[in-house]
């Protein structure tokens, strides 16, 4: 699931890349795509001139950052079309921080990117990389959950996007060349207590979404203008226990329509449709989620 989910979505990353938005510098033709920095790390420009600093190990978010300045281009637009100066963005799964950095840019010295990253060698690329931009944010040592605790993050260092965490205690991907490394998890309820609204919430952790979403309850209520932008795994989710269909008639109570994010557009869907249609895909992407106006 892991691996499917990571070099589909890397495929379809080299598919089309969107104009240019905003004033910004774009990177310039004939730019060396990276500077090799040394303890497996180098110093790339984003599509939006944002400095960022890679793992040169990772064989998928950071190919792309390097070749392109981008990840998942036709994702992107749906997480910073709605924020504004002064927004709080929400980045669970943050990786080395694209999104963090993206978005960052966008809310500036006003608003506020609360990034949550618990693989150590991501997470310190993640603060340097939010560091080196001057952004208002904090990058958070720890990953995100249904309740407090500890847990066992399973991790590939060819495969910065792969990372993952498991309900089954007895879980075991040694055999498959991941590292296990125990982490603290915290729920975003929690971790954002003081916030009063968060404004776009990005969630991809590779199938524990639906923990995720459990430990948000309280601040996906108090955020009326709440943007969810979530990776739709149904069989991911299963695996972790979850019905995507219950988890997505949740949030239908909750007031949140829905749209299937796709290389070719975004399309309004019912959980019916969704369910039906990413189970056709031979890749893993994105639903948004919004209350209706």
């Amino acid at each position: 699931m892991v691996l499917k989910s990571v070099l589909s979505r890397l495929a379809r990353s080299y598919l089309a890349a969107p104009p240019e938005q905003g004033p910004r510098e774009p990177r310039q033709p004939g730019q060396p795509p990276y500077r090799y920095l040394g303890n497996r790390s180098a110093l790339v420009q984003l599509h939006d001139g944002s400095h960022f600093v890679v793992d040169t190990d990772s064989l998928d978010i950071s190919v792309s950052l390097m070749v392109h300045g981008r990840w998942e281009p036709w994702i992107e637009p749906h997480i910073t079309d709605v924020l504004a100066p002064g927004s709080v963005f929400v980045d669970a799964g943050a990786n080395m921080g694209y999104y963090s950095v993206i978005a960052g840019r966008v809310v500036g010295a006003s608003g506020f990117v609360h990034a949550f990253e618990p693989n150590p060698r991501l997470h310190e690329l993640l603060a340097k990389n939010l560091s080196i931009n001057g952004l208002a944010g904090r990058a958070h040592a720890c990953a995100l959950g249904s309740r407090p605790g500890r847990a066992r993050l399973w991790t590939s260092r060819n495969a910065a996007g792969g990372g993952y965490i498991t309900n089954d205690p007895a879980a075991d991907a040694t055999a498959s060349g991941l590292v296990p490394v125990e982490v603290e998890v915290r729920t975003l309820d929690g971790a954002l207590a003081e916030v009063p609204e968060v404004h776009v919430m990005k969630i991809d952790v590779e199938g524990f979404e639906p923990e995720v979403l459990a430990g948000a309850r309280a601040t996906i209520e108090r955020s009326r203008r709440l943007r969810l932008v979530i990776e739709l795994s149904p069989s991911g989710w299963a695996g972790q226990g979850h019905s995507a269909k219950e988890v997505l008639d949740g949030l239908g109570q909750l007031g949140f329509r829905f749209r299937l994010l796709l290389p070719e557009g975004a399309r309004a869907m019912s959980v019916a449709e969704l369910l039906s249609t990413a189970e056709t895909l031979p890749y893993v992407t994105c639903i948004s989620a919004e209350r209706a106006s």
